[in-house]
């Protein structure tokens, strides 16, 4: 057999992996030394004998090595497979591809043997191609963390872009794996911040010299920093000193008071001193986060970038002693804040939810002591909704207590509607409170998440009140923008656009959501020229401005929410029609920023619901291919960052794929959580039920059925409400109609009913 039908059928452990490796590295120097290269090394040219050992086949690509140490084939030309080729070979330099290229493939066979996929894998072969010359792979540690460090380094350092950083031979990275065998320290070392940030530089020369100037600017700001703050603390130790003399001159004769007030001047200058230099400290550090993050944020492929520079000024604005600097700490705390949220919005962008979660856990903290320090202004208010509402998305996404995520939401909404119905702004506090319009935008959010939530629950009536404020409100601010009333007199056109279109899109939201109250109710046909009227609204906002990332994301959730619509409505021929051109737009959005985790998430939900149609319409081949593109999209989120609901969204793609281990790894994985959330269970349960499908034996189908079914009953006993929800979900076609799925419907129904009063007795 070969070694790629080998690898499907078990996996390895990381010494074996290092044992196969090494002797594929004793092969390859042999012929290397014979003055042949390879070119095409992978798992399936390595041929396993009956007695274990591993032969290198198929040198159908291989050509001898010249006097130069290059081969022969013209310049330009791609050969070999994707997945294992390097980057020399990827971008046709076949004049550059000598051994250290063989020493790439047998890093990328190692990387596939340790993790179970190659480096860079996607289902068009040019797509991968570009991922070789671009992308960095992702450290194998990240989707198998019991992979030993010192061989993940080892693999990293063979599949280097760079050929010098490379292993220089065969033998080089043969002895380095013998070394880790033998338990003896190896000789590569991992790839540091800085080196990676350089090559990072080397491979997008545009995005770096459009950062060059932040980096310059966050340097000269660290600078002037350190500059004011030793200075500063020279100058608050001087004070403390001249006051310490103060009180010792009170006690003398009236002769020292004369020199006790001059030297109680001298300090007070001093102290003035200090504070101006402290401000000018912290208008160095704001212009930092408004002017130089707001200008990267609106760069795609920028938000490790972002992340670094954030990062390095809270660590600098820390150290800072802020009640030793003039006691201006109040005046720090917004700039604090302010570093902590676009840190917040760089961590989301890359699906780092638990950094993003500790985030606003501090942010929160900073927000009420605001509060304390200047009451409760407008701005602090408005600050502590900000956060609420952030961190409840938060929440919601990491799959915690629903109910913590409605108590953010209630929250965020009393401190909007107190600020509505008792205003209070300070003359003196030098920060801008929020205009009517910056509040109006934030409540609608809060409320649209809150009605989400609780529909999601299946709590209608509570959702639909909720969504009918929204649209209220919307439409009042509308017409008042319309009629050009106080708040907008001043602003440029270009402003007033903006405002428009945000509470056009909040409108849309509303009645979207009371739409999809109407299919609840079995009203589809209702439901259906409204789904349609809310999409023709946001593509004409697309097509006004077709590279707004924003206005395309808002038409993908439309296009999305209508077809999973009319799917549990059982229209499945219309559902897949839309649904399908939100795969495309999803695509497009993807293309815009390939770093943009939201982005590849809307892609990958639409890919799912797609095929489910698809498998419902039994086209089995389309629907296997659009679950299959949509597992790969949430592997690559799942190792971007490992939160809850990326595990459960890949769980599903693999329940669905009948890929039974790996897929059961994350329901055990998933299934130890002691958080009360009958989404979770709901979801768990429709993995089983996918499982069940495919299992190898009619006992295992059986066990599996009877898990889904008790993950079902545990979720009705932690809040599930509304029999809807999973009676219409598509994935538990193995359970419908069973008895123990329709006894669980009955005692979801029965509880929501009132009880009967009791009939009057008959004389």
């Amino acid at each position: 057999t070969d070694l790629q039908k080998e690898l499907a059928r078990r996996p390895r452990t990381a010494k074996e992996a290092a044992a196969i490796v090494q002797q594929l590295c004793i092969n390859m120097q042999y012929a290397h030394e014979q003055g042949i290269l390879h070119r095409d090394l992978k798992p399936a040219n390595v041929l396993i004998g009956l007695d274990g050992t591993y032969k290198i086949t198929d040198f159908g690509l291989a050509r001898e090595i010249d006097r130069e140490g290059s081969t022969r084939t013209n310049e330009g030309t791609i050969m070999g497979s994707p997945s294992y080729m390097p980057p020399e070979q990827a971008k046709g330099q076949l004049s550059r591809v000598d051994i250290r290229s063989d020493v790439y493939s047998l890093g990328a066979v190692l990387y596939q043997i340790l993790t179970g996929r190659p480096p860079f894998l996607t289902d068009r072969p040019l797509e991968t191609v570009m991922q070789v010359i671009q992308n960095e792979p992702v450290a194998p540690r990240q989707m198998q963390p019991a992979i030993p460090v010192d061989l993940e380094t080892i693999c990293l350092k063979a599949l280097q872009k760079d050929q010098a950083a490379r292993y220089q031979t065969c033998r080089e990275l043969q002895e380095d794996l013998q070394r880790f065998l033998n338990g003896e320290p190896i000789l590569a070392r991992p790839v540091s911040r800085l080196e990676r940030t350089v090559r990072w530089c080397r491979r997008n020369p545009a995005v770096a010299a459009s950062s060059s100037a932040a980096l310059l600017l966050l340097v000269a700001v660290a600078v002037i920093s350190t500059v004011a703050w030793f200075t500063t603390s020279a100058q608050a130790n001087q004070i403390r000193i001249e006051k310490e003399n103060v009180t010792e001159q009170r006690d003398e004769a009236n002769r020292q008071r004369i020199l006790a007030n001059e030297a109680q001047l001298k300090a007070e200058k001093s102290q003035l001193e200090t504070e101006e230099q402290a401000r000018r400290a912290l208008e160095n550090l704001q212009y930092i986060v408004t002017d130089v993050d707001e200008d990267l944020a609106k760069r795609p492929g920028t938000a490790e970038l972002r992340i670094s520079i954030l990062s390095a000024l809270e660590k600098r604005w820390a150290e800072l002693d802020l009640n030793l600097t003039g006691g201006i700490r109040g005046q720090a705390i917004p700039t604090l804040m302010a570093i902590q949220e676009r840190l917040v919005d760089a961590w989301l962008s890359l699906e780092k939810l638990q950094e993003a979660n500790v985030a606003c856990e501090n942010l929160y903290r900073m927000a009420r002591e605001r509060i304390q320090l200047k009451g409760r202004l407008d701005a602090t208010r408005y600050n502590l909704a900000t956060i609420c509402q952030k961190w409840a998305g938060i929440c919601l996404r990491l799959k915690a207590d629903p109910a913590e995520a409605r108590r953010l939401l209630a929250e965020a909404i009393e401190l909007l509607r107190e600020i509505r119905s008792k205003p209070l702004r300070d003359p003196t506090d030098k920060t801008p409170p929020p205009n009517p319009f910056e509040i109006a935008a934030l409540l609608q959010s809060a409320l649209l998440q809150l009605a989400n939530t609780e529909q999601k629950a299946g709590r209608s009536d509570e959702a639909a009140t909720i969504f009918s404020e929204v649209r209220t409100d919307a439409e009042q601010i509308l017409a008042h923008v319309d009629k050009g009333a106080d708040g907008t007199k001043g602003m440029k056109q270009a402003t007033i656009a903006g405002i428009r279109e945000y509470f056009l899109i909040n409108l849309d939201l509303a009645t979207s959501g009371q739409a999809s109250l109407l299919v609840r109710a079995g009203r589809i046909d209702e439901a259906i020229p409204i789904f349609n009227t809310n999409i023709e609204s946001r593509r004409a906002a697309l097509q006004a401005t077709p590279q707004d990332g924003n206005a395309l994301d808002q038409m993908i959730r439309q296009l999305a929410n209508f077809g999973q619509s009319l799917m549990r409505a059982g229209r499945y021929e219309d559902a897949a029609t839309t649904l399908a051109e939100a795969v495309v737009l999803g695509e497009q959005a993807v293309a815009l920023d390939p770093e943009l985790v939201p982005a590849r998430r809307l892609l990958a939900t639409a890919q799912y619901y797609l095929a489910t149609c698809r498998k419902l319409l039994q086209q089995t081949d389309e629907a296997t291919a659009l679950y299959e593109r949509s597992r790969l999209n949430r592997e690559t989120i799942l190792a971007a960052g490992t939160s809850v609901a990326a595990q459960v969204d890949l769980m599903l793609s693999l329940g669905q794929l009948g890929m039974q281990e790996e897929c059961d790894a994350l329901i055990r994985k998933l299934s130890a959580s002691d958080v009360k959330n009958a989404d979770l269970r709901i979801d768990i349960a429709r993995a089983l039920t996918l499982l069940a499908a495919t299992a190898p034996t009619p006992e295992v189908t059986q066990s599996r059925r009877d898990r889904a079914l008790a993950e079902l009953r545990r979720a009705v006993s932690e809040g599930l409400s509304d029999p809807w929800i999973i009676e219409t979900q598509a994935d538990f076609q193995g359970l419908k109609g069973s008895p123990e799925f329709s006894e669980i419907l009955s005692s979801i129904t029965s509880a929501k009913e009132p009880p009967k009063e009791p009939s009057p007795q008959q004389p």
